[in-house]
């Protein structure tokens, strides 16, 4: 399926390697100026799939694991492709990625240029290397704008650029706050754990107390000092950002969203994601959704 929003192609297609969202056609009336989009995209692919680039791209090339596992070469390196993943492949070097074998991978790409792109793509590769961990989700609204064939440009090369400072920036500060997370005390991200492991249950600050043999007061102390956040504001920001997976990638109704996150109320489920997204669940799916089911 195509769709065409000014010069733009948007494109949706499966095949027997698996399913694939591009949108490419993206202005370069100021390429050098400003930080230019060369194609985007998301696919859910099974082992038939693989790329390989013998001479590299032109171009940076960012790829972002949502679930599933992949496989990414860069010159003689070889990197491991998780969950929660982001890998920065540079131009101008030899690179393939592909699926392992008796695996899917899902994952949104990005080829992009410019000068900010170069310059904070560099800099994350120096800190970091070129496999960083972060919480995909802290941007894919970003990449799943850029998807969008319902968005309409005002000035197409400048809200682009905008939405790709905007990505430059999400990226370098969830990898920064991933690795003060990684430092934290060993006992911050055991609960850390122990909330995404229940995310879906009543929070109850008492009984991780209990678990870990601390006070609560100890416990909101250390937490906050390691996240920047409480435990409770940590579990309901974690519970919003698996809904907004959900309103992305199925067709569940809003009600049983809420209901299979723990929600005994419909609308305190939206209330809650209005105030985080600013906007309501389903005015979020109706922008936001990759594919339909």
């Amino acid at each position: 399926m195509k769709g065409v929003n000014a010069k733009m192609i948007y494109h949706t297609n499966s095949a027997a390697y698996g399913r694939v969202r591009t949108a490419s056609g993206f202005s370069e009336d100021k390429k050098g100026v400003l930080d230019t989009v060369i194609n985007c995209g998301w696919h859910d692919v099974n082992d038939l799939y693989r790329i390989s680039r013998p001479e590299g791209t032109t171009n940076f090339l960012l790829l972002f694991t949502l679930s599933g596992t992949g496989a990414g070469r860069i010159g003689e390196n070889l990197y491991e492709l998780t969950q929660d993943t982001m890998l920065i492949i540079p131009p101008f070097v030899f690179s393939e990625y592909y699926t392992q074998a008796q695996k899917h991978w899902s994952f949104y790409w990005i080829h992009f240029d410019g000068k900010n792109v170069s310059l904070i793509l560099n800099d994350l590769i120096q800190q970091y290397g070129n496999l960083l961990s972060l919480p995909v989700v802290k941007v894919s609204r970003y990449l799943t704008e850029l998807m969008d064939d319902k968005k309409s440009f005002q000035d197409e090369a400048l809200d682009v650029a905008q939405t790709v400072s905007q990505l430059l920036f999400g990226i370098s500060y969830a990898a920064k706050e991933h690795q003060m997370k990684g430092q934290a005390p060993d006992v911050v991200n055991e609960i850390i754990n122990t909330i995404r492991s229940a995310y879906t249950e009543p929070f109850s600050l008492s009984v991780i107390s209990k678990k870990y043999y601390l006070s609560v007061e100890h416990i909101i102390r250390i937490f906050k000092q390691a996240t920047g956040e409480t435990p409770y504001h940590y579990y309901r920001k974690y519970k919003l950002v698996q809904a907004e997976q959900m309103l992305i990638y199925s067709d569940t109704a809003i009600k049983e969203i809420a209901l299979t996150l723990g929600y005994t109320h419909t609308a305190s489920f939206c209330s809650q994601f209005k105030k985080m997204f600013g906007v309501s669940p389903s005015e979020y799916r109706r922008s936001n959704k990759v594919y339909q089911n």
